[in-house]
């Protein structure tokens, strides 16, 4: 184990503090942390250019010259936008992104252990943010006095609520500390780090971060053989904090699983994630069709994503049209819950129930109702809720298989949104085929590079090595919803642990 405490911190500049203060800045938004990537962006320049002291490896290079490609196409498909300046704003400054990971390659290349300290500093930070967030979820408001919004806490992220999103993407780093303990100090961090993450992202109810978070797990559990029986003692205290929560009646289970089931279809239609994400890869699916090859430039789709060509507001029309499955019932019922005050002065719900569907829908949901008269034609009636409401007596209707039973409100009339919530479409239909392989090709490489790490165990700083790729798989993870690629707050995620992977390269045991 090396010795954080007996390090001479003397020994850095200016650039290894900023560094070391990188995950600190993380939570106060995206303007220091994007400050402190300029920053040693601009010290990488100086470096090479000046000093010319960088010297790189055979990975490094092909990973460079792979950026390279990416960052020219996407400023060729900028200059094609619908909105060039906002497109090359953003394509032509996501240089520094490269220059960062070389600087904290070039930084950290020697003084290894200085990864080790960013480890502890995560360590700490998590663990800070779980109890916060943990006593903002029992008393409404976190140690600073920040109240908590809704029934999401999210401690010093305050109304932004990506508190599971930073744990879930960065909670790989802390175990890079873990690493260096001996056995049994090991053990008994690594499980109670595990936990106090996984209440962090369950009482935050972000479901993306729940999966990433297990499948970081899946990975490590497949990768590192020392720590497959600890998973037994993570599992149950796992367990039992779970059957605490559902003895409390919580609702967060209920956005977790039931609301997330609820999502994944409607009426006759089941969806990718849900209505509205399914939406947004169906539009960028029509942007790609127009320019497949170049794209339509970074941060695009917004500007786009209205037009007639790429809108789907003709879809999400006929898809609030909802047929009968089969022959069964209809009722009109009333719930025993009561309205809230603004809602028809305090009367009760009234609900849809179809029997054989097993689906009930409120009148929230629904703008009309098509209900089949006694000789069974289908004819339209203005959904009165107020007369439907007083009178106690349940409707019940009998309706053939096809017969138009509801049309469903809609919410949203088509896909818009500032970006199409999927990483892959999303640089599919801004950039192109070309970006688009890149980043597949990224992605497979990360599973080569792992597979390759993990048929030689005994190589220098195997774990390690293993968390900043288990970090780069969670980035890439293709099957859930994901932020705006272009994102500055994500992209030092995305590219902090790739700087880091480099320096673990030179042959100098960190653990």
């Amino acid at each position: 184990m090396i010795s954080i405490l007996n390090y001479d911190f003397k020994s850095l500049n200016f650039f290894h503090f900023l560094l070391l203060l990188l995950p600190l800045t993380l939570v106060s938004g995206p303007f220091l942390p994007d400050l402190i990537v300029t920053l040693i962006s601009f010290y990488f320049c100086f470096i090479f250019f000046i000093k010319k002291k960088f010297k790189s490896v055979p990975i490094i290079n092909i990973f460079i010259n792979f950026f390279l490609v990416f960052y020219v196409v996407a400023i060729i498909s900028s200059i094609f936008a619908i909105e060039p300046t906002v497109s090359l704003k953003s394509s032509i400054s996501y240089i520094r992104f490269l220059l960062f990971a070389l600087s904290t390659y070039y930084l950290l290349k020697d003084n290894l252990i200085l990864i080790n300290i960013l480890s502890f500093i995560v360590l700490i930070l998590i663990f800070f943010l779980s109890i916060d967030a943990l006593f903002q979820y029992i008393f409404k408001y976190n140690l600073f006095g920040m109240q908590v919004y809704g029934s999401r806490p999210s401690s010093l992220f305050g109304e932004e609520l990506i508190l599971g999103s930073f744990i879930g993407r960065l909670f790989p780093l802390g175990f890079i500390y873990i690493f260096t303990l001996h056995n049994q100090k090991k053990n008994i961090l690594f499980v109670i780090y595990t936990i106090a993450c996984l209440i962090a992202i369950i009482i935050s109810q972000e479901r993306t971060a729940f999966i990433h978070f297990f499948f970081g797990h899946f990975l490590f559990f497949i990768l590192i053989k020392d720590f497959r029986k600890i998973y037994i003692y993570i599992l149950s205290l796992g367990a039992i904090f779970i059957f605490i929560l559902l003895l409390n009646k919580s609702n967060i289970f209920d956005r977790l699983i039931k609301h997330t089931i609820d999502q994944s279809s409607k009426g006759n239609h089941v969806f990718l994630y849900s209505e509205r994400h399914t939406d947004h890869i169906l539009t960028a699916i029509n942007m790609i069709k127009s320019k497949p090859i170049i794209g339509h430039g970074n941060k695009s789709f917004r500007f786009l994503c209205s037009k007639p060509q790429y809108s789907t507001e003709k879809i999400t029309r006929n898809r609030s049209f909802y047929y009968s499955k089969y022959d069964q019932k209809v009722t009109i019922s009333h719930s025993p819950k009561s309205f809230l005050s603004k809602d028809l002065n305090g009367q009760k719900t009234l609900l849809i129930n179809l029997s054989r569907d097993k689906k009930t829908y409120s009148y929230f949901s629904v703008e009309r109702l098509f209900l089949p008269s006694e000789q069974r034609y289908i004819f339209q009636t203005t959904f009165d809720k107020k007369s439907l409401v007083n009178n106690p007596r349940p409707y019940t209707y009998n309706v053939k298989k096809g017969d138009l039973i509801l049309k469903f409100s809609i919410e949203h009339i088509n896909g818009c949104n500032t970006h199409p919530h999927h990483l892959f479409i999303q640089v599919f239909s801004e950039n192109g085929l070309i970006n688009f392989i890149i980043i597949l090709m990224l992605f497979f490489s990360i599973i080569y590079l792992l597979i390759k790490e993990h048929k030689n165990k005994n190589i220098i700083n195997y774990n390690i090595k293993c968390t900043l790729l288990v970090m780069g798989l969670i980035a890439l993870f293709p099957f859930v919803p994901s932020g705006n690629f272009f994102n500055n707050w994500l992209s030092v995620v995305y590219f902090f642990p790739v700087g880091l992977y480099f320096a673990t390269l030179k042959k100098n045991n960190l653990s």
